[in-house]
């Protein structure tokens, strides 16, 4: 079997889509999949695979990387390794696995993304001028940002001591960004966030986009599915509520509701932070919507909630549809019956146009 131009992995399902949103914008052919069995006869193109190892320990994410390694390797002409971009997860494990596995010696990390004011300056992260510590990422329940300095954080995180393999260029730009793709060797293995990837397209001459016009909707209902604490999902139910677009709040105090109100949208989401369980929670949410009708499109905000929805219907492989902007994609599982789905990251607004006028 030929190799396929490119294989992209994702610690999250959110970040998978938001990277195989950008390969179709970039007017390639795009396979999404959970599968840790790889379905490399149905990729054309692009695969990118969802490792769903940003909750798991630290050695269970490598673990899952060690054996995802060898079943793709010489299965692809190159790999792109998508991580948080605030850094999130067990970063060093699974890139020091990679490298361990693939073809590569060294590691570029570039995490930054400058259209949404996150640069990396003399090695300091920042978002919008504040450093990343004394963001609302600074709190976060599972990998909290204890300081801005990129090198200290992935350290502090890794149990292991070696010379370091990885890189971390300074971004204030997209022009840096593509600056830096073109230091990519063969021996260099790229990863980071969405907008490296889209430089690393560009420079690695996969990068076509075509105009893609915007699918005409027709969906007749709308459910927005929110198991995020970011202060941008609290915004958005409270413009749903100044809307009067129904808001159904689910906390550990009461129960699962009986009945969803089905207008032609709708939100269900999670609150009460901090929760004893929230993987139960989302548990929860996802048995509740298996005894209602699906509306005909899911909006789905955060990594966990996507994938605990996924799993709860059996959803595994995806095509992709439209890209709204970089990290709001809508895709369509490959099942009977789904609906469709547009997936964003916790922290990143909603388009407008993607609720009533």
């Amino acid at each position: 079997m030929k190799p396929l131009p490119l294989i992209a992995l994702a610690d999250d399902f959110s970040g998978a889509t938001e990277i195989a949103g950008v390969a179709h914008a970039a007017g390639l052919p795009v396979l999404l999949t959970r599968n840790r069995i790889i379905p490399l006869s149905e990729a054309g193109g692009i695969l990118v695979i969802d490792t769903d190892t940003r909750r798991k320990t630290a050695p269970e994410a490598a673990q899952i990387h060690h054996h995802l390694a060898q079943q793709l390797q010489g299965k692809a002409s190159r790999f792109y390794k998508k991580t948080d971009s605030v850094l999130r997860g067990n970063i060093l494990d699974e890139l020091h696995t990679l490298l361990k596995e693939l073809p590569y010696d060294q590691v570029l990390f570039c995490p930054a993304n400058p259209a949404r004011k996150r640069h990396i300056h003399h090695g300091k992260y920042s978002i919008a001028g504040i450093p990343l510590h004394k963001t609302e990422f600074g709190q976060d329940p599972h990998f909290p940002a204890t300081t801005d300095d990129v090198d200290h954080l992935l350290q502090s995180r890794w149990s292991t001591t070696t010379t370091p393999f990885w890189h971390v260029p300074d971004v204030a730009s997209e022009e840096d960004l593509e600056i830096t793709a073109q230091r990519i060797s063969e021996t260099t293995l790229p990863a980071g966030a969405s907008p490296f990837f889209e430089a690393f397209l560009k420079v690695s001459g996969l990068y076509a986009p075509t105009h893609k016009t915007i699918p005409k909707s027709n969906s007749q209902t709308t459910l927005l599915l929110s198991g995020s604490f970011s202060e941008v999902s609290r915004q958005t139910a409270a413009e749903f509520q100044e809307n009067g677009w129904p808001v159904t709040e689910i906390h550990p105090d009461t129960p699962i509701p009986k009945k969803l109100e089905t207008p032609p949208i709708s939100m269900l989401k999670i609150t009460g932070q901090p929760l004893p369980n929230p993987q139960l929670l989302l548990s929860q949410l996802a048995s509740t919507l298996t005894q209602y009708p699906l509306p005909d499109h899911l909006l789905i905000e955060g990594g966990d909630t996507a994938a605990t929805i996924l799993e709860k219907f059996n959803w595994h492989t995806f095509s992709i549809l439209h890209q709204w902007e970089p990290g709001i994609t809508t895709i369509q599982p490959q099942a009977n019956n789904a609906p469709i789905l547009t997936i964003k990251p916790g922290s990143y607004p909603w388009p407008q146009h993607l609720f009533p006028h």
